[in-house]
Order: C-alpha cells, then structure tokens, then sequence
C-alpha cells in the first residue's frame, strides 16, 4: 500500500512539474512575440500575462520580473548549447569559447548587466558539466575540494563580467584563451600546494 503512495506522489508531483514547465514556456513564447512588436522597456508583465492566456498570478508565480523570463529564456539555451558540446574532443576548451560566444550574442544582454540576474546567469556556468569537463581535461578533481573550484569560478565569473561591462571590446576568442591560461596557472599553483 505504501509503495502506491509514493508512486501516486510522484506521478503526481511529475504532472505538477510538467505543468509548470509548460506554462513557463508558454509565458516565455508569449513574451519573444510581443518583443518583436514592442520595446523591452514599455512592456509590462500584464501585457505578457494576456498574450499568454494565463493570469497574472501565474507570471508572478514562475516570474518576478521581465529580467527573470530572460535569464529562464537563456539558461534554456544555454543547457541545450552544453548538452551539445559534452561529447566534443577537449569539452572545456570548447564550453569556454562557446559559452563566451552565445553570452555575447544574448539579444538582451543590457537588460541582464543592468540587474542582478547577470550573477545568476554567470553562476549557471557552474554546473557539472563545466565542473566535470575542467577535471578531465586538467587530470584534477575538484570533488575532495568544493572551496577551490567556487574559489577558481568566481574568478572567471569576474574576467566575463568585466569584459561585458566593458562592451565585449576583446573577442571572445582572446577572453576565452586568457580564462583557459589562468586556468591553467592556477591548477598548477594549487597542485603544488
């Protein structure tokens, strides 16, 4: 009896979530749409609810803000881009440069560098898969060390909003090369220590 339960929860839990996920979808179509019509800046979370079809309790719910749908909408885009890449031949390097590349192509990057959710899209850059592709193509783990790889992160998180800030004036081929240099110093600084 107990294990039908549990099997009911979570078949309930997982329609609840791809309810969810619909209706975020939803929000974020609507939302693309209207931005081919209208300025970012005039356009009002309401307006975003009624092109939708759902209520304006629902956009509050899965969204406090316009810069929120944006930062949802690019980290989308940015697993799909890291799925892509994970079975590439030197995965890091080619995360870096290509993590560079789409950030800089984001189509409302001002809006992210204006606001906080710029930290919250940078901070998406540590998950696993950048975590596990720089320990296999460094021969490090980080694992026995959590501290140093949020150490080593907030480094490079600093270098790629820096050079966002500063307009994106070096390609992202040569802020890509010098996070990959730094990368590399510091590995070896932390191996001998």
């Amino acid at each position: 009896m107990k294990m039908l339960t549990v099997t009911k929860r979570v078949d309930c839990y997982m329609k609840r979530q791809k309810q969810i996920d619909e209706s975020k979808d939803m929000i974020v179509s609507a939302f693309v749409r209207l931005l081919e019509k209208n300025d970012y800046d005039t356009l009002t979370l309401s307006e975003i609810a009624a092109e939708a079809g759902v209520n304006r309790m629902t956009i509050y719910r899965h969204f406090k803000s316009k810069e929120k749908i944006v930062l949802y909408r690019a980290i989308q885009n940015m697993e799909k881009l890291e799925s892509e890449i994970s079975d590439e031949h030197k995965p890091y390097m080619k995360l870096i440069y290509k993590r560079l590349e789409w950030i800089q192509s984001l189509p409302h990057l001002q809006v992210l560098l204006r606001s906080r959710e710029i930290e919250e899209l940078l901070d998406s850059f540590m998950m696993d898969a950048h975590k596990n592709a720089l320990a296999k193509a460094l021969g490090f783990s980080f694992s026995d060390n959590p501290p140093v790889f949020q150490f080593y992160f907030g480094g490079v998180n600093r270098v790629v909003r820096e050079w966002l800030r500063d307009g994106c004036k070096e390609s992202f081929q040569e802020i890509a090369d010098r996070i990959i240099m730094l990368t590399l110093s510091f590995i070896r600084v932390h191996k001998k220590s």
